[in-house]
């Protein structure tokens, strides 16, 4: 199973200016990303439809194909549509929108890596997160139809262009490689971003007091220990 809450999506191969998907029931302060392509040559731009503007995570333009990846920090959910924005009129056009929770709402992006060739193995990377529990997406285009390579998880298999974007949460930072896998050796270009979690809430403070006889005549026996937890429930045994 892959790590999104819900995602949308759509694809086209007829030539247009944009591109749109929905996503209903967004909740708020989430990570949403946005996988926009089409065949190369025009620029990108991401926006919703309140015209809040998608930041760029990376982009590589390859053997015909314009992969990139964007996205909302910090959410304000909702019921939204996405629409990317071709400088020109463009084939091959593609959205994933993607909801993520669990992300760092304030600065996500952590680190990226891009690349294209010829094999059956596409292969990005490695890269290192910064934090553990960080989220890993890919996208990738090539001439056969690609797919997630283990640890990864398929969000999306778009058929019509030739795309597939993936994902995997890793427990414990360590290096580690985006990969797929086509059915035969074939020209390829793919992007990959990292996302960092949220910081944990901060734990309980606990202070503990000794109730005695009198300080000279205090025993295990004698006392009971009033554990206080700062922000949680008071326990007294």
């Amino acid at each position: 199973m892959s790590n999104w809450v819900r995602f949308s999506n759509a694809q086209s191969g007829a030539t247009d200016t944009t591109i749109a998907c929905s996503l209903t029931g967004i909740a708020a302060g989430c990570l949403l990303v946005v996988c926009a392509s089409s065949a190369s040559g025009v620029t990108i731009t991401v926006a919703d439809d309140l015209s809040v503007a998608a930041v760029q995570a990376v982009q590589k333009v390859g053997v015909g194909k314009n992969i990139q990846i964007w996205y909302f920090k910090n959410y304000g959910g909702g019921n939204r549509t996405f629409t990317v924005t071709f400088s020109a009129g463009v084939t091959a056009r593609s959205i994933v929108a993607i909801e993520y929770s669990g992300r760092d709402p304030d600065n996500p992006f952590d680190t990226s890596a891009t690349g294209n060739g010829e094999d059956a193995l596409p292969t990005l990377g490695p890269v290192t997160p910064a934090q553990n529990g960080s989220l890993f997406i890919g996208y990738m285009g090539a001439f056969q139809q690609p797919d997630a390579a283990s640890p990864f998880e398929v969000v999306y298999n778009d058929t019509v262009n030739l795309l597939n974007s993936e994902d995997f949460i890793q427990t414990s930072a360590a290096s580690l490689a985006t990969t797929w896998t086509l059915p035969v050796s074939d020209f390829w270009a793919g992007a990959m971003a990292v996302f960092k979690p949220a910081s944990p809430p901060p734990g309980p403070k606990i202070s503990g007091t000794a109730v005695g006889k009198t300080e000279g005549e205090l025993r295990a026996a004698d006392k009971t220990i009033i554990i206080t937890l700062t922000g949680g429930p008071t326990w007294i045994p």
